[in-house]
């Protein structure tokens, strides 16, 4: 065996090795020691690591169902909508020229769906076949102006996830949609071992959001949950707070979180300030006026709201020492006090932290004025860039983040 070449192996060995490598970049290294391992690695490893495809992209789905060993080095798997077409991808050929089979056209530098109601269950299909093979996926992430709702809900894309993806770590859905999301009856509630869970939605047909499914999935199966993002969409009326998530989703535990995004949901302040005590890994935090607030009182039919009454006026009564890691804060100006005013105490010296203000209404805004004021008499505060986000109140078009 002395001086035995690697090469000499069965590809099927090679494979296996190659199996381990995740960065590109060592797979690149590996393809330029030799011509052998160049054929071996350019493209079906090289390219497809990480694949960013449209749902409409049936001759990749028909490649990926047909070859388990293409499929078994993919990643990470991207559907989105209308993309730049990669013009050094040579995965699938067919997918560079006139794609006629994929029933999709070519234009200058982007795909353009043709008649696609009618293929949508076709590429879920094909899409749902390939994911059967991709047992090494360990990241899916769905952006698209579609919902995934032409298969019966034991047949469709998120119990192939669940089933057939051990490895799946990362999930992330980003539905940008009028229609009707079936996702809460559907296995995307059902994964477990999750790290990365990000969930955005505009579809506000499900209003109100149940969240006793996706509770119980994040706190039983996801211990090393380190991402959370809930952005959903709803319609609700002025002073009515959207669905409460202090029991369901504040209840849980994770060790590792590093990032929390809240919009369109809403908690007590009480459960609010204890979940981030038990978080103080926290270095990413984002929330709306909704979360930390208590509704406002019943009104007449022709009474206004009043200030006071506001859900905004609700204080967060933070521990000293509160979020000693945190570095990005997104919310309104009266939290960002009383967080900050807290998370100070955590450590000795100066805090650099990254502060955008989100503001209900345009104009002068006294709560904006008592956080600027509070940044310039706490020296020891470096906002490292200080962001506005205005929103009018009735605008309910208007999404937190971007």
């Amino acid at each position: 065996m002395i001086g035995l070449s690697v090469l000499a192996f069965p590809v099927e060995i090679l494979e296996a090795i190659i199996d381990w490598m995740d960065d590109p970049d060592d797979l690149r290294l590996l393809a330029c020691t030799s011509k052998a391992f160049y054929s071996l690695l350019v493209p079906r490893h090289t390219q497809a690591r990480n694949l960013r495809l449209p749902l409409f992209a049936r001759c990749a789905w028909s490649v990926l169902a047909n070859d388990p060993r293409l499929a078994r080095n993919i990643r990470s798997l991207d559907i989105v909508s209308l993309h730049p077409v990669d013009e050094k991808q040579t995965l699938f050929p067919d997918f560079d020229d006139d794609c006629l089979h994929c029933s999709v056209r070519l234009g200058p530098g982007y795909v353009e769906i043709i008649n696609g109601d009618v293929l949508q269950q076709d590429s879920e299909t094909l899409l749902m076949a390939a994911i059967k093979n991709m047992a090494n996926l360990t990241s899916f992430r769905w952006k698209s102006d579609l919902i995934l709702t032409y298969l019966k809900p034991s047949e469709d894309v998120w119990t192939q996830l669940a089933s057939s993806c051990p490895n799946l770590t990362e999930l992330s859905v980003h539905e940008s949609t009028g229609g009707v999301s079936h996702l809460w009856d559907r296995d995307i509630l059902s994964m477990s071992n999750l790290t990365v869970f990000e969930f955005e939605t505009t579809s506000a047909a499900c209003y109100p959001w149940d969240f006793t499914r996706m509770g119980p999935m994040l706190r039983e199966r996801c211990p090393g949950l380190q991402q959370l993002h809930l952005i959903l969409a709803c319609d609700y009326p002025l002073g009515v707070l959207p669905a409460d998530i202090s029991d369901a989703i504040l209840a849980g535990r994770w060790p590792h979180l590093s990032s929390l995004k809240l919009s369109k949901v809403s908690s007590t302040p009480e459960a609010f300030v204890k979940f981030l005590r038990a978080h103080p890994g926290i270095v990413n935090l984002a929330f709306d006026h909704n979360v930390a607030c208590y509704p406002m009182p019943d009104l007449e039919e022709d009474e206004t709201p009043r200030a006071q009454e506001s859900p905004l006026a609700a204080p967060l009564a933070c521990d000293p020492e509160i979020l000693p890691n945190l570095k990005d804060l997104v919310c309104c100006p009266g939290p960002a006090i009383d967080i900050l005013a807290a998370t100070l105490q955590s450590t000795a010296g100066e805090r650099r932290i990254a502060v955008k203000i989100w503001l209900r209404r345009t104009g002068v805004n006294p709560r904006l004025q008592a956080f600027i004021s509070f940044a310039k008499e706490n020296s020891s505060l470096k906002v490292s860039s200080l962001e506005l986000l205005e929103k009018v109140v009735d605008d309910r078009r208007d999404r937190m983040f971007v």
